[in-house]
């Protein structure tokens, strides 16, 4: 099976390498299992029907990124409440210029859901190419953050290629983690960054955006017009939102736009849930 551009799916028998299986169920008097008798038949004119249903299912190679949002607000904790950090977070001179909180900030919660999706991942076959992107805005010297925390910032951040080796990944993950996190929420920059790098995945492998944030856009385009990019190039995104502060009504449009899911969490273990279910959709395609 081969994803056309209009989304349908392409079944061709007998191509290799083989990626998918057809199961076609017919009754009729042309087989064993034979037609079903009308009850009414003379009535009807007719003795007999023969019904038929076909479904497909493909094992498609997985090209996929992790698109994630690594904004300031990655360091509060999960009241949902702006600047309400987890106890444990230094507050001199700022909080600002500290590393998110290892457990009970929303990077943390997010760091183990993303550890159980690699988790899951692993046991795919075949296993996914995986990358991993993280956005936030761009952070230069002339703002108040780098007054506070003499750092610097792209909007964008190419974390890891495509691997199959997670603990890459992993480590990536860890290193943020390390790290302090600024700026507000240009999604669309993480977005436009995942086309590019998805476009140069295997010509006849799935391609998947992971997009995940905490928050709603606040720089650069609304996210629906890269979510066509992503379309037109025949990406799909599924989107996972957190918190109740996080914009949901756009991350289910950009889903829909692209034939993508939309995962909402409002804690921690929701957002483990969300997650866990993703890596466990990878391996087989329901085409038709």
């Amino acid at each position: 099976s081969m994803q056309q551009l209009d989304g349908s799916w392409q079944f061709t028998a007998d191509a290799q390498p083989y990626n998918a299986v057809r199961v076609d169920a017919f009754m009729s008097d042309t087989n064993d299992n034979g037609s079903i008798p009308f009850f009414m038949a003379g009535f009807l004119g007719q003795e007999s029907f023969s019904p038929r249903k076909t479904a497909t299912a493909a094992n498609m190679q997985q090209d996929l990124y992790l698109v994630i949002d690594r904004s300031h607000s990655m360091c509060f904790d999960l009241s949902g409440v702006d600047w309400s950090y987890p106890n444990g977070t230094p507050m001199f001179p700022h909080p600002i210029c500290f590393p998110p909180h290892p457990v009970n900030s929303r990077w943390g919660v997010l760091r183990k859901s993303l550890n159980d999706y690699l988790d899951i991942a692993q046991e795919a076959s075949p296993k996914p190419q995986v990358g991993l992107i993280t956005w936030g805005s761009e952070i230069g010297r002339s703002t108040a953050e780098f007054q506070l925390t003499g750092e610097t910032s792209p909007a964008v951040v190419l974390d890891s290629l495509f691997t199959t080796n997670y603990g890459q990944i992993r480590s990536q993950i860890n290193g943020r983690s390390l790290r302090v996190m600024l700026g507000g929420t240009h999604m669309s920059a993480g977005m436009d960054a995942a086309i590019v790098e998805l476009q140069k995945g295997r010509p006849l492998s799935r391609k998947t955006m992971i997009l995940m944030t905490d928050g709603q856009w606040n720089r650069g385009e609304d996210p629906v017009i890269p979510a066509q990019r992503a379309k037109d190039a025949g990406i799909i995104i599924h989107t996972v939102t957190f918190l109740p502060g996080a914009d949901q009504t756009s991350m289910i449009e950009v889903a829909e736009i692209t034939g993508g899911r939309h995962y909402h969490a409002d804690n921690a273990a929701e957002l483990q849930a969300a997650f866990q279910e993703l890596a466990r959709s990878l391996p087989v395609v329901l085409t038709d």
